[in-house]
């Protein structure tokens, strides 16, 4: 934790090719801990003196507002090979969700929901295997669970 901060105290590192030279750093005067640090590459580090991206947090953070953390406005989350996501991607009206650094999910403009597809054409679109637990209705005809199947046996009949 960073304690009280009593007061702050403002410096930059020495000129040189040396790590740690040619920064910018806000210390709490009363712990000597590093605040915010700059570099002469433009990184900025929150709670690290050595940040290693543009923009790099060590700590809890919270965010308010509208927040673009990567290009396709969205959060990416967990190593790059098989990241998790949630994104609106650029230029397109859509929501989407990821796992393993493939599309899972989409919500598109109009509110349909496409599980396994990019291109939803219903309020729920699903390529692919679906499992419904429970009881079924579509276009007012319902499905009971556990006697309805279809295929090469059909029993269908009302309520």
């Amino acid at each position: 934790t960073l304690g009280a901060i009593t007061a702050f105290q403002l410096r930059s590192t020495s000129t040189g090719d040396a790590e740690g030279a040619n920064k910018f750093i806000i210390t709490n005067a009363g712990n000597a801990q590093d605040l915010l640090t700059v570099n002469y590459d433009g990184k900025v580090g929150i709670g690290t003196s050595a940040p290693s991206q543009m923009f790099n947090v060590v700590g809890t953070s919270l965010f308010q507002g509208n927040v673009a953390l990567d290009s396709d406005y969205g959060v990416t989350w967990g190593p790059a090979e098989e990241a998790e996501y949630m994104k609106r991607p650029f230029g397109v009206d859509s929501l989407t969700f990821g796992t393993q650094n493939t599309e899972r999910l989409r919500i598109d403009a109009v509110g349909n929901i496409g599980i396994g597809t990019t291109a939803p054409e219903a309020k729920l679109d699903v390529s692919g295997s679906a499992r419904v637990a429970g009881d079924m209705t579509v276009n007012g005809l319902t499905f009971l669970q556990n006697s309805a199947q279809i295929g090469a046996t059909t029993n269908i009949g009302p309520n």
